[in-house]
């Protein structure tokens, strides 16, 4: 028979246990909702950008951008996106595996590690890195994206990389979360115009325009503009999803915990039961005893 100290002591350690990831719960859901919100507001300007840029891409045919000319080689730059916190189920792990399969047989590749997980990650891997941002996940900010989009920009000017991507979680509202691995440079140009835009219809609007001061010009201002506006969308997204696997995973730390409190306040009831019913036969057999 358990003593009912002990019983009492590991209730009071759980309960206070299920009150902790209780409020984790909770405030995953707040912080999850805001991230989806911001993601949400990021998109309309960044789809703004998009557009844009496809405007001067379609009508400058004769003229290409740097970060539009696809390279020989391919040094890639990989932005791995994950968390500076665990008690997330296994959002840090899948994310970070996920990178390591990418970059698997590619020894020209490179970390570049936002996220305090994702560095000890590949330090663990003995990997070593191109740079990291690890304090950019807490809470993401535009300034944090346009910090990793210049150096990201900055080595493709300098030839030091000739493909970048970055590697992140998306959330998405009813199918979950997925594991994404998103080009960043050399830009597509197919990624800003597509067919729709050349129909009969906007004939007289393909004809050649003409840009102040010049479309290079403009686009050197764009196009880190645009980068900026991606990553920091992988950011949110992966906040959202790193709070949604968070919140999942309260919440099943403190069902678990409840299932808990309810066997051992059986075990509480069913111990004192046995006590008390063991003091009232000692005294019925005092009393016998007494009267024989």
């Amino acid at each position: 028979m358990n003593n009912l100290s002990d019983i009492k002591k590991r209730m009071k350690v759980i309960s206070d246990t299920r009150k902790i990831t209780g409020a984790m719960d909770t405030i995953s859901v707040s912080k999850m909702s805001k991230a989806v919100e911001k993601s949400e507001r990021n998109s309309d300007y960044f789809e703004t950008l998009r557009a844009v840029i496809g405007d001067i891409v379609l009508h400058t045919s004769s003229w290409i951008h740097p970060c539009f000319r696809t390279r020989n080689t391919a040094r890639a730059a990989y932005v791995v996106i994950a968390s500076d916190k665990g008690l997330a189920g296994g959002y840090n792990h899948n994310i970070c595996d996920y990178a390591c399969g990418i970059i698997d047989g590619k020894p020209d590749a490179q970390i570049i590690a936002v996220g305090q997980t994702v560095k000890e990650y590949f330090a663990k891997k003995e990997f070593e890195l191109f740079d990291d941002f690890c304090t950019a996940t807490f809470e993401p900010t535009i300034e944090d994206a346009a910090e990793i989009a210049d150096f990201i920009i900055e080595k493709f000017d300098k030839n030091l990389i000739d493909e970048a991507f970055v590697v992140y979680t998306r959330l998405k509202a009813a199918e979950g979360t997925s594991l994404v691995n998103m080009r960043l440079l050399p830009l597509v140009s197919a990624d800003f115009c597509n067919e729709e835009d050349l129909t009969p219809q906007k004939e007289n609007y393909l004809k050649e325009l003409y840009y102040e001061p010049s479309p290079d010009c403009v686009l050197n201002r764009l196009i880190p503009q645009y980068i900026t506006g991606i990553i920091y969308g992988c950011l949110l997204q992966s906040q959202a999803a790193e709070h949604s696997a968070r919140r999942a995973t309260m919440s099943g730390a403190t069902k678990n915990a409840d299932e808990l409190l309810d066997k051992l306040k059986l075990e509480y009831n069913r111990a004192r039961q046995s006590m008390v019913t063991s003091e009232i036969t000692d005294i019925m057999t005092a009393a016998s005893g007494v009267k024989k």
